[in-house]
């Protein structure tokens, strides 16, 4: 028999190809094969005629049917192996055979002496007298054991002749099927007396199979119960009428054996050859969906080469052995391997509705079964951290009555150690379970494993129907409540403050939401790396806590990171506002945020959980980064809702975010290098900002984000790094060129904003344009810019409207008029004033109307919040929209929305400008005091804690009571603020003791209530710079 090379393939590409491939292509329900044959055997010419053998399946007989399969029953096995595989493959290109084989093969699987000799009978079917002359007999087949096996009666032939020995026995041994003969366990060999089949045969069958129908694909239509009256067995099973059973069927039913539930190899083996069996459902249209045509020159192409295009069938297994192919997913020897290969099993299966029905309640049956096992060992885990937390407490009372002051130290983090943890299957396997819910129900709307739109997760009303029933919410109640016990173990919290907490979340969580982008960069402690291998063991829960409760509903517009955040964008939002009626009430601030309330609460809406995802990820925010720090890949795969949901973005750490950015950075990058190379620039030291400008006028947002070489003219230097960085350097001070027009300080003199006259200069545009570019590149380079811009800029850069709050950093003044107008009515103030403003160009003044016809409509005491938001509004944004659209377009050319998006406008600041140095022997030296003196106890204290904190928490500080993280040039000498220079002063805080710091950003001052000790004085001060950093106090 000459081997024959064949190839499997489908319409839909290969049958073994992934869902998310065939998206892409029609499906026909059809899978091009070869033709079958009827001859398989070359015969010459010369010898044919009369009395000549056939080389069809007549050439094969009953009896040497028989004979090829009992090579599978060899003590020494045939070497190599896939000669008789490739051998019965191409037996298999004749029907009859084919049928044969398959038949045989899965008959001795199942243990089913009469239907395997019944398919070794096939090749009789019909024929003459003289083919039943050579019928087999059913004491001779199929064999009760390994041919070659030694007797097991004491009745051997001593002498060594192989009379009675058996076929094929071996005298003396030698060669590889000998030594694999002698090493063969017993329990593989099997017995005379044994009703099963030898393992080591079914494992010989299975392999045998494994190549059919990887190698011949009208085995897998087979199989599938392909053929003649196929369909109407098929219709006949779907419609709850009984039928043969096909195949696939049979080869299911071995899942419930011990040989393969019990051994992970087995198991693995058979599941790779039942995924090759179903790859061709892979090539069906969904139930109701028309099937892709298949064009004349496809239909001859196939016959040129001897193949044809054969229907698919629609196999209906049935529910009981859909239940057994689910239940695997509980089984300890279900590897990861073979989870995966479950997975794969199933979806192919779910291309028929009949199937998928069923596999999706039993795969809810046995996730609601996995959920309660994981309940019950997340119970027996809080016992003994429950032990732990009480034992640490002792030693903590015990280490404070010995008068020692420090047991509160990070010692205490290591309690956590004393706490032996194992991993639990049971979660483990939940997790897959409901990952395979996932990829099935994917399929129902696009035939993916997930959609992905806008970096979510987009799942199906049937899949959130099947989750709330499963109802895993006592399984999240327990995790939440050990993750409490592990946050106290590692000295995050104590129980006593964690239920005060409690008491008051929903009002710490709206405060966090009013403005929740001025959350502090890194903010919250920190764990060191060691706490991940304690949280590990709990990440199976926590990865299935986001898999239930992080996957959006239903698409929603504009995408994330494609959100109208234009300046035209946002004009357009003002009108509909300025529309509204001019009767809103004094709230109107209030209804301004609360427009943003309900953005944010629409995108929480879209997720299966939105308000518990948050809620978890708030409460656990300290532990979840420890994790992320260990295994930043997290944020890319099972914890990507941290990144994707806008309202768990501010839970995440600083490094955190970096950390993620850099990595996505760093494809566009390397994907950059391989397409265009290095960006070299050839420039002029005295003309860097126009020479600059004009190189990268023309290039496009890919060579831009090539690898930067500056060559200085006239200079030898070789860029290594510190050429790109002065470049950067000068192009920072140059930007602010007055001689540009581009932008304009502030009143303190340290931040800028767009110029809104910066039409003076006649190529303005471009250049901001350019400038965008050049922070673009900058960001992504890594290089630090001594550049600060206004807080309004950073979240116009971040698709964030600003706020009338970041007016006080542009204006102070101003703003403090503002406020009086909040604050008291207009009669008291003598103030008349309309929804206009005058604006002073070049010495020429003009109206501009706030809404239509502004300059008619009198602001009164019910609509002057609103005349507040709107002339806010204007001076940030309609006002320099211009301008504002050009930067944006040459900053987003670099750096994506979607990836920027997830810093704040304080950490973007840190991200651009970097981590400023910080003296604090400086501010020391020019801090005033207010109530204090500088040699009271409690400024000891004060700056005991400033000298101990970490470079980023100095940052923190100062922009907490500040509002920037930027030191002036000359010192804290020269500090900004509301009256001009206006040193760091320490006011003495009036009421109850211990009460929180609170910070004057337009005085530069802190309010520093009187602590009881040190260590209390610094948690309120940590407390202060990382969670009271978003409110607001009129000065």
């Amino acid at each position: 028999s000459r081997s024959r090379g064949t190839s499997q393939s489908a319409v839909s590409g290969s049958a073994g190809g992934v869902a998310s491939n065939s998206r892409k292509r029609q499906r026909t329900g059809k899978m091009r094969v070869d033709c079958d044959r009827s001859n398989v055997v070359y015969v010459p010419a010369d010898v044919e005629g009369e009395g000549a053998p056939a080389g069809g399946a007549a050439f094969v007989t009953e009896s040497s049917m028989a004979a090829l399969v009992k090579l599978m029953y060899l003590l020494s096995p045939v070497r190599p192996h896939k000669l008789l595989q490739k051998l019965i493959q191409n037996l298999c290109s004749h029907p009859d055979l084919r049928k044969s084989f398959i038949s045989t093969f899965v008959s001795l699987l199942n243990d089913d002496a009469k239907s395997a000799l019944l398919g070794v009978k096939i090749l009789s079917n019909g024929k003459d007298d003289a083919a039943a002359a050579d019928a087999v007999d059913a004491d001779d087949f199929p064999p009760l054991s390994l041919i070659g096996t030694a007797p097991e009666v004491g009745d051997a032939d001593t002498s060594g002749s192989s009379a009675g020995g058996g076929m094929f026995r071996r005298r003396g041994g030698g060669g590889a099927s000998a030594a694999i003969a002698a090493n063969l366990p017993a329990s593989s060999r099997g017995s005379a007396q044994d009703e099963y089949l030898p393992p080591v045969v079914a494992k010989r069958i299975i392999d045998t199979l494994q190549v059919l129908t990887k190698n011949a694909p009208r085995t897998c239509l087979d199989m599938l119960g392909g053929g003649e009256g196929a369909a109407a067995d098929a219709g006949a099973r779907s419609a709850g009428a009984a039928g043969p059973l096909t195949p696939l069927e049979r080869l299911l039913d071995l899942l419930d054996r011990r040989l393969y539930s019990k051994s992970a190899t087995n198991l693995e083996q058979l599941l790779t050859m039942l995924e090759s069996t179903v790859s061709p459902l892979s090539g069906l249209p969904k139930e109701g969906e028309q099937s892709a045509e298949i064009g004349k020159r496809e239909l001859d192409a196939a016959a040129s080469g001897g193949k044809e295009y054969v229907d698919i069938p629609r196999t209906v297994v049935s529910p009981r052995r859909l239940q057994l192919l689910c239940s695997l997913l509980r089984l300890e020897s279900c590897r990861d391997s073979s989870f995966v290969k479950v997975n794969t099993i199933a979806r192919r299966l779910c291309r028929v509705e009949a199937n998928r029905t069923c596999i999706l309640r039993e795969l809810a049956s046995v996730a609601q079964g996995l959920g309660a096992d994981a309940i019950r060992d997340l119970r027996s885990l809080s016992i003994r951290l429950k032990d732990a937390v009480k034992l640490h407490r002792e030693k903590l009372t015990a280490a404070e009555a010995s008068g020692d002051g420090k047991a509160r130290s990070p010692e205490e983090g290591r309690a956590s150690t004393a706490v032996t943890l194992s991993t639990s299957s049971s979660e483990i396997k939940l997790l897959r379970v409901l990952q395979t819910l996932h990829v099935l129900c994917g399929e129902l709307h696009d035939d993916t494993a997930k959609k992905h739109e806008g970096n979510h997760i987009f799942i199906t009303q049937e899949l959130v129907d099947l989750l709330h029933s499963i109802d895993l919410q006592s399984l999240w109640d327990q995790l939440t409540s050990c993750l409490r016990l592990v946050s106290v173990l590692e000295g995050v919290s104590h129980l006593d403050e964690m239920d005060e907490k409690k008491d008051d979340g929903e009002e710490r969580e709206s405060d966090a939401d009013q403005d929740e982008d001025d959350q502090t960069p890194g903010g919250g402690k920190k764990l060191q790396n060691s706490v991940a291998g304690l949280l590990t063991r709990f990440l199976p829960s926590i990865e299935a806590f986001f898999v239930v409760n992080a996957s959006s509903i239903e698409d929603k517009a504009p995408k994330e990171g494609e959100k109208e955040s234009s300046p035209d964008a946002q004009q357009k939002e003002d009108s509909q506002v300025e529309s509204a009626s001019a009767a809103e009430g004094p709230g109107i601030v209030t209804n301004e945020s609360k427009v943003e309330e309900d953005d944010k609460d629409a995108d929480i809406r879209m997720l299966v959980g939105g308000k518990r995802l948050v809620e978890f990820v708030g409460t656990n925010k300290v532990l979840l980064n420890a994790l992320l720090r260990s295994n930043p890949g997290l944020l890319e795969k099972s914890l990507r809702a941290m990144v994707q949901v806008p309202r768990c973005r501010p839970f995440l750490d600083f490094d955190v975010k970096r950390h993620w950015f850099k990595s996505h950075v760093r494809r566009l990058r390397q994907h950059a290098g391989r397409r265009y190379g290095s960006l070299r620039l050839h420039i002029r030291r005295k003309h860097v900002f126009e020479d600059a400008f004009h190189h990268l006028q023309l290039r496009n947002a890919d060579e831009m984000r090539g690898r930067l070489h500056i060559t200085f003219r006239n200079e030898e230097g070789v860029d290594a790094g510190g050429l790109s960085r002065e470049f950067f350097a000068i192009l920072a001070k140059e930007m602010f060129n007055p001689n540009y027009a581009l932008f304009t300080s502030t009143e303190d003199g340290c931040t800028f904003q767009p110029n809104p006259n910066s039409a003076i200069n006649p190529d303005h545009l471009s250049y901001f344009r350019f400038v965008g570019r050049i922070v673009g590149k900058a960001v992504l380079d890594g290089y630090l810019l001594d550049a600060h811009f206004t807080r309004s800029l950073y979240k116009h850069m971040l698709g964030v409207k600003p706020t009338h709050h970041d007016m006080e950093a542009i204006d102070p003044d101003y703003y403090r008029n503002l406020k009086a107008i909040l604050e008291h009515d207009l009669d008291m103030l003598g103030l008349e004033l309309t929804f206009s403003i005058d604006e002073h160009i070049f010495g020429r003044s003009q109206t501009v109307d706030l809404i239509e016809n502004g300059s008619k409509i009198k602001v009164t005491e019910e609509n002057k919040a609103k005349y507040v938001s709107l002339i806010c509004q204007h001076r940030m944004t309609t006002a320099i929209k211009k301008q504002l659209k050009a930067f944006l377009d040459g900053f987003h050319e670099l750096v994506k929305p979607d990836l920027i998006s997830i810093f704040t406008a304080k950490e973007l600041e840190l991200l651009i400008s970097g981590m400023p140095d910080i003296d604090i022997h400086d501010l020391k030296k020019n801090t005033d005091y207010n109530g204090y003196r500088a040699v009271d106890k409690e400024i000891g204290w004060f700056w005991n804690i400033m000298f101990s904190l970490s470079r980023s928490e100095k940052a923190s500080f100062l922009q907490f009571v500040t509002g920037s993280s930027k030191v002036p040039l000359n010192g804290f000498s020269e500090l900004q603020g509301m009256r001009g220079i206006q040193k760091f002063s320490i006011h003495k805080a009036g009421g109850s003791s211990g009460a929180l710091m609170s910070a004057h950003t337009c005085f530069n001052s802190l309010d520093l209530p009187v602590y009881k000790s040190e260590e209390e004085m610094k948690s309120k001060l940590l407390y202060a710079i990382n969670e009271g950093i978003g409110a607001f106090m009129f000065a």
